[in-house]
């Protein structure tokens, strides 16, 4: 297992900067994510990563080995591409044998590795096919097959699934966990769908314009974000305007919804902005005691979850979400409650 150091990298086209002064630390077994909407960097990143690009600055170390100036196949690397990028004319056994032919290999030894590999993605029926006869979830495998057959010191993937259908995504995202954790290798993974990092990674790298916004666990990023960019980014969000007081050593936030506990310091006065995720409201019926009183606005069914949106009496807008089909209609009164858990300010309020 490899370690990978990022120190200061910065990659121009022309007058463009594509990644500007990123830093990261990956350590040895670790699954990070580089997560960011299009054209943040997040590709640039991966391809100075593999080798593909070179850097204008910065340095990239591999176990405290500087390999920026290396071309890709003296960096000992395994890479997944979105396309797949499978030998269309060589069967899934001769697509895993290439890189270890070209690496002059014994043929004995060439023949055992790539029979432990496609045990282990399970693809020993599909030895003798060729790709067009495999399905977009198999011709998955297959690249990641091709990819660790070479035993490489890391793992890239960039957008690998893209290009399947949602079941079928679901499908390969916890087949690839699961067959990372089996087999331990430091991997970095581009993507730009939220819901496939959170599940996924042990670390995310939230990135914008090229910089790198946040890096942290994934629930780190999703319960404190730093920043209003990151909080609207990740998943759904709420943003309370709240008033602060500070008593007794503790800091708290009131706002329409009622007062909580602050996780982070906040001025001693004045408005601030503070998060409050979905999940953590609940609906009422509209006369309970302790809830505030609001209209269902509009209703966003996605079969596993239901999302309200809920006007309260001064005009604000907050979204709530339930598990299942729930039972509310556009219009209904309803009473909302805010769960007891503290909350993170995301700035002071405009």
């Amino acid at each position: 297992m490899t370690n990978v150091v990022i120190e200061a990298l910065t990659k121009r086209y022309g007058t463009t900067t594509a990644i500007d002064s990123v830093s990261l630390s990956i350590g040895e077994g670790e699954f990070v994510s580089l997560l960011g909407p299009s054209g943040c960097g997040k590709s640039t990143t991966l391809r100075l990563i593999a080798g593909f690009e070179t850097a204008d600055t910065g340095r990239i170390l591999f176990d405290g080995e500087d390999v920026a100036h290396l071309p890709p196949n003296r960096r000992d690397i395994g890479m997944v591409f979105q396309s797949y990028a499978l030998f269309p004319h060589m069967t899934v056994a001769q697509n895993l044998a290439f890189g270890l032919e070209m690496r002059k290999m014994l043929p004995a030894m060439i023949r055992s590795r790539v029979a432990k590999v496609l045990e282990m993605v399970r693809l020993v029926p599909e030895a003798d096919r060729y790709p067009r006869a495999l399905s977009g979830g198999q011709q998955q495998r297959v690249a990641l097959a091709r990819a660790l057959v070479i035993e490489p010191r890391i793992l890239l993937l960039d957008e690998p699934l893209a290009n399947l259908d949602a079941k079928l995504r679901d499908e390969m995202r916890e087949f690839i966990t699961d067959l990372q954790r089996r087999v331990g290798i430091t991997t970095i993974y581009v993507t730009h769908d939220q819901a496939e990092a959170m599940a996924m990674s042990d670390r995310i790298v939230v990135m914008f314009k090229g910089e790198v916004a946040q890096f942290g666990a994934p629930r780190d990023i999703y319960e404190r974000p730093q920043g209003l960019e990151i909080a609207t980014f990740i998943g759904q969000a709420n943003f309370l305007q709240a008033s602060v007081t500070n008593a007794d050593g503790r800091t708290m936030a009131h706002t329409v919804l009622g007062a909580r506990e602050l996780l982070q310091d906040a001025p001693a006065e004045g408005p601030v902005s503070v998060l409050v995720r979905p999940e953590a409201l609940t609906l009422a019926n509209a006369d309970e005691p302790g809830v505030v009183s609001g209209s269902i606005d509009s209703i966003h069914y996605s079969g596993s979850l239901t999302e309200y949106r809920v006007r309260l009496p001064g005009g604000e807008m907050v979204s709530v979400q339930v598990v299942g089909p729930g039972r509310q209609e556009r219009g209904d009164a309803v009473g909302l409650r805010l769960a007891a858990d503290p909350l993170w300010t995301i700035g002071r309020a405009a």
